[in-house]
């Protein structure tokens, strides 16, 4: 799931002992040359996850399914902690309502 300049790739496992949460956190060298960019952005990241989180754990929690995601910075754009908050969110709310309501596979039909 993308939310420009943000995506999220998740894995999700169903029925586990104890579900559990992992989130990991990229921004590439090829946008941002020094560490220092790529360590704030990553950075903004977290604290964004960390300020929104609460609700996919309890999703998670109530349908005993474990979640591991990645988020990836996908551009060179520097937005501020507000507009990098939102775009979390905004990832989070649609992850959950994945879990709740998962589409069905998708089938490539042969013509």
């Amino acid at each position: 799931m993308t939310e420009f300049p943000i995506q999220v790739v998740y894995s999700t496992h169903s029925e586990t002992e104890q579900p559990e949460i992992q989130a990991g956190f990229s921004a590439p060298k090829k946008h941002f040359k020094l560490a220092v960019d790529r360590n704030r952005r990553k950075r903004l990241m977290r604290e964004a996850y960390r300020l929104n989180k609460q609700q996919l754990v309890n999703e998670a929690t109530q349908l005993n399914t474990s979640v591991y995601m990645m988020f990836i910075y996908k551009t060179q754009s520097k937005l501020n902690f507000n507009e990098v908050e939102q775009k979390i969110s905004l990832l989070l709310n649609r992850l959950c309502n994945n879990l709740t309501d998962p589409k069905p596979n998708k089938t490539i039909e042969e013509k």
